[in-house]
């Protein structure tokens, strides 16, 4: 099991990748998905060089970076996730029925 976290920005997303990147002496990654790229996007057109998806190694774990689309509600200080990535299938189950008592579940 790990645990890893999503950053969201609102079209800042490659300036704080870059920035990580140096802080932690990484290479920036040369795959880095704006949502021009993804056949299922309905980025309005003012959206197209954002960036929807792009990762970074820091220690034994993986950053995740993304930019909000345009008018979004995104809330500074706010705009992060936690993932959690399992490899049992069971232990996941467990997890996520314990995480969802009293919780609200954002995506199934």
């Amino acid at each position: 099991m790990t645990l890893e976290i999503f950053l969201f920005f609102d079209g800042k997303c490659r300036e704080a990748l870059e920035f990580y990147a140096v802080v932690f002496r990484q290479t920036v990654p040369e795959t880095i998905i704006p949502y021009a790229q993804d056949p299922s996007s309905t980025a309005s057109e003012a959206d197209r060089d954002r960036i929807l998806y792009a990762d970074l190694s820091i220690l034994d774990s993986k950053l995740m970076l993304s930019d909000c689309p345009s008018g979004s509600d995104l809330v500074r200080g706010n705009a992060s996730s936690l993932v959690i990535s399992f490899t049992d299938v069971d232990e996941m189950k467990r997890v996520y029925e314990m995480l969802q008592e009293g919780g609200t579940v954002n995506m199934e």
